[in-house]
Protein backbone atom coordinates (compact mmCIF):
# COMPACT_ATOMS: atom_id res chain seq x y z
CA UNK A 1 0.00 0.00 0.00
CA UNK A 2 2.84 2.39 0.85
CA UNK A 3 4.45 1.70 -2.55
CA UNK A 4 1.19 2.55 -4.33
CA UNK A 5 0.92 5.86 -2.47
CA UNK A 6 4.54 6.71 -3.35
CA UNK A 7 3.97 5.82 -7.01
CA UNK A 8 0.89 8.07 -7.16
CA UNK A 9 2.86 10.96 -5.65
CA UNK A 10 5.67 10.46 -8.16
CA UNK A 11 3.26 10.23 -11.09
CA UNK A 12 1.43 13.36 -9.96
CA UNK A 13 4.76 15.19 -9.80
CA UNK A 14 5.56 14.21 -13.38
CA UNK A 15 2.64 16.19 -14.75
CA UNK A 16 3.06 19.26 -12.55
CA UNK A 17 3.82 22.57 -14.19
CA UNK A 18 6.55 24.42 -12.29
CA UNK A 19 5.42 27.71 -10.78
CA UNK A 20 7.59 30.81 -10.63
CA UNK A 21 9.97 32.35 -13.18
CA UNK A 22 10.16 30.68 -16.57
CA UNK A 23 13.59 29.23 -17.13
CA UNK A 24 15.17 27.84 -20.27
CA UNK A 25 14.66 24.06 -20.33
CA UNK A 26 17.76 21.88 -20.29
CA UNK A 27 16.72 20.08 -23.46
CA UNK A 28 15.75 22.74 -25.96
CA UNK A 29 13.62 21.95 -27.90
CA UNK A 30 12.10 18.73 -26.57
CA UNK A 31 8.49 18.08 -27.62
CA UNK A 32 8.00 14.48 -26.56
CA UNK A 33 5.65 15.20 -23.64
CA UNK A 34 3.01 17.82 -22.98
CA UNK A 35 5.10 19.14 -20.08
CA UNK A 36 8.29 19.52 -22.10
CA UNK A 37 6.37 21.11 -24.97
CA UNK A 38 4.81 23.61 -22.57
CA UNK A 39 8.21 24.53 -21.13
CA UNK A 40 9.73 24.92 -24.59
CA UNK A 41 6.79 26.90 -25.92
CA UNK A 42 6.53 29.35 -23.02
CA UNK A 43 10.30 29.88 -22.99
CA UNK A 44 10.21 30.60 -26.74
CA UNK A 45 7.39 33.11 -26.17
CA UNK A 46 9.39 34.86 -23.46
CA UNK A 47 12.57 34.86 -25.55
CA UNK A 48 10.86 35.77 -28.83
CA UNK A 49 12.43 32.64 -30.38
CA UNK A 50 10.47 32.38 -33.65
CA UNK A 51 12.31 29.30 -34.88
CA UNK A 52 11.22 27.32 -31.83
CA UNK A 53 7.73 28.85 -31.83
CA UNK A 54 7.37 27.58 -35.39
CA UNK A 55 8.41 24.11 -34.18
CA UNK A 56 6.06 24.07 -31.20
CA UNK A 57 2.86 25.44 -32.75
CA UNK A 58 0.32 24.00 -35.14
CA UNK A 59 -3.27 24.60 -36.15
CA UNK A 60 -4.72 28.00 -35.24
CA UNK A 61 -1.67 29.02 -33.18
CA UNK A 62 0.63 28.40 -36.13
CA UNK A 63 -1.69 30.22 -38.55
CA UNK A 64 -1.70 33.25 -36.23
CA UNK A 65 2.10 33.17 -35.96
CA UNK A 66 2.56 32.88 -39.74
CA UNK A 67 0.13 35.75 -40.34
CA UNK A 68 1.93 37.93 -37.82
CA UNK A 69 5.31 37.22 -39.48
CA UNK A 70 3.84 37.95 -42.92
CA UNK A 71 2.40 41.29 -41.77
CA UNK A 72 5.22 42.51 -39.53
CA UNK A 73 8.36 40.59 -40.47
CA UNK A 74 10.36 38.17 -38.33
CA UNK A 75 12.22 40.75 -36.26
CA UNK A 76 9.11 42.73 -35.24
CA UNK A 77 7.19 39.52 -34.51
CA UNK A 78 10.00 38.21 -32.30
CA UNK A 79 10.03 41.54 -30.43
CA UNK A 80 6.25 41.37 -30.02
CA UNK A 81 6.49 37.95 -28.36
CA UNK A 82 9.36 39.03 -26.11
CA UNK A 83 7.60 42.27 -25.06
CA UNK A 84 6.20 40.81 -21.84
CA UNK A 85 9.64 40.55 -20.27
CA UNK A 86 10.51 37.89 -17.72
CA UNK A 87 7.36 35.81 -17.34
CA UNK A 88 6.41 33.80 -14.30
CA UNK A 89 3.75 31.14 -13.86
CA UNK A 90 1.44 32.12 -11.00
CA UNK A 91 -0.99 29.19 -11.33
CA UNK A 92 -1.17 26.16 -13.59
CA UNK A 93 -3.24 23.03 -13.87
CA UNK A 94 -3.73 20.39 -16.51
CA UNK A 95 -7.44 20.34 -17.30
CA UNK A 96 -7.00 17.09 -19.20
CA UNK A 97 -4.19 15.05 -20.70
CA UNK A 98 -5.13 12.40 -23.23
CA UNK A 99 -3.14 10.30 -25.66
CA UNK A 100 -3.51 12.84 -28.48
CA UNK A 101 -4.80 16.07 -26.89
CA UNK A 102 -4.33 18.04 -23.69
CA UNK A 103 -5.42 21.34 -22.13
CA UNK A 104 -3.48 23.47 -19.67
CA UNK A 105 -4.87 26.46 -17.77
CA UNK A 106 -2.15 28.87 -16.72
CA UNK A 107 -1.99 32.29 -15.11
CA UNK A 108 1.07 34.24 -16.22
CA UNK A 109 2.46 37.56 -15.02
CA UNK A 110 5.53 39.76 -15.45
CA UNK A 111 6.69 43.24 -14.54
CA UNK A 112 4.87 44.46 -17.67
CA UNK A 113 1.77 42.25 -17.52
CA UNK A 114 -0.04 42.16 -14.19
CA UNK A 115 -2.02 38.98 -14.94
CA UNK A 116 -3.03 36.98 -17.97
CA UNK A 117 -5.01 33.77 -17.77
CA UNK A 118 -5.03 31.40 -20.71
CA UNK A 119 -5.98 27.89 -21.71
CA UNK A 120 -3.47 26.22 -24.00
CA UNK A 121 -4.62 23.37 -26.23
CA UNK A 122 -2.08 20.72 -27.23
CA UNK A 123 -2.16 18.17 -30.00
CA UNK A 124 0.10 15.24 -30.81
CA UNK A 125 1.67 14.58 -34.19
CA UNK A 126 1.50 10.78 -34.33
CA UNK A 127 4.08 10.42 -37.10
CA UNK A 128 6.80 12.30 -35.19
CA UNK A 129 5.36 11.47 -31.75
CA UNK A 130 5.82 15.09 -30.73
CA UNK A 131 3.40 17.57 -29.14
CA UNK A 132 2.53 21.10 -30.24
CA UNK A 133 0.36 24.01 -29.08
CA UNK A 134 -2.51 24.32 -31.55
CA UNK A 135 -4.64 26.97 -29.87
CA UNK A 136 -4.71 29.35 -26.93
CA UNK A 137 -7.58 31.26 -25.39
CA UNK A 138 -6.43 34.29 -23.39
CA UNK A 139 -8.43 36.28 -20.85
CA UNK A 140 -7.12 38.96 -18.49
Amino acid sequence: MRELALALVLLAGCSAVPLGPIEKPEQYPDKHTTESTWRIYIWAVQAGDLEVLEQTTGGVAREELDLQVKRNGREATAAWYARSGALRVEEAEWLDQGKATARLRAVLASDKVARAEAVFFFGKNESSRSWFVFKREVSQ
